[in-house]
């Protein structure tokens, strides 16, 4: 079904209606969350890594890609996605439009979110998604729309060599993913539910981390 390039032009610019029809009647076959297949991802990224440096955009992997290749050289299995953040100004400035039909000719599904520095790219590809998230830098802290995290861990990022291919991962890594995770992070974790495993310093609404610190500790008196 999405052989086709046209195909895949025609469902990254439907209309938000017609996308939720496309979910439901095919979304299994655009996407499988219940695991990742690491040779499908690997071709996904390098992808995607030739289209931001075909318009000279630079991008860091975050969140569990990041804990996959820092802690066990690869994707973690049973992770749903790939996950990336670009600077939210350069990524508006090279036209998500353009960048969009750039990845549509390779085959990619791209389902995007105009919001001003915050926007985002859903890529699919091969039953794999990879999320771009537009971040920006305010008072010392990069801004993500829901997180945030000291600039220094995008200034000071290090490289990873993942199948001949280098990327950046926020840096020090050890000490990113302590700021994502806590330091559970490097006991490796078939975990779901994102609230199980984030530490809430990392939230930017003082509700959601007020709510984060009370789920983690009910789980831990549950224990």
């Amino acid at each position: 079904m999405f052989n086709s390039i046209d195909v895949v032009r025609d469902i990254s610019y439907a209309s938000e209606e017609e996308w939720a029809k496309i979910k439901l009647d095919y979304g299994k076959l655009l996407w499988d969350d219940t695991h990742l297949n690491s040779d499908n991802c690997a071709e996904l990224l390098l992808i995607f890594k030739k289209c931001m440096e075909h318009f000279n955009l630079e991008f860091w992997l975050t969140y569990g890609t990041a804990l996959g290749f820092y802690r066990d050289g690869d994707f973690i299995p049973w992770d749903d996605d790939i996950d990336t953040h670009v600077d939210g100004g350069e990524f508006l400035e090279a036209g998500i439009n353009n960048i969009k039909d750039y990845l549509i000719e390779k085959g990619v599904v791209v389902r995007s979110r105009e919001r001003g520095l915050n926007s985002k790219m859903s890529l699919f590809y091969k039953k794999e998604k990879l999320q771009v998230q537009g971040v920006y830098e305010e008072d010392g802290m990069i801004h993500a729309k829901l997180f945030f995290y000291p600039k220094e861990f995008y200034e000071n990022w290090q490289s990873f060599t993942y199948r001949g291919e280098k990327y950046r991962l926020p840096g020090p890594a050890d000490e990113y993913l302590t700021f994502c995770y806590d330091k559970d992070w490097k006991t490796p974790q078939d975990i779901k539910d994102w609230r199980d495993y984030m530490n809430p310093n990392q939230l930017k609404d003082e509700a959601w981390k007020s709510n984060q610190k009370k789920y983690l500790s009910l789980k831990e008196n549950l224990k």
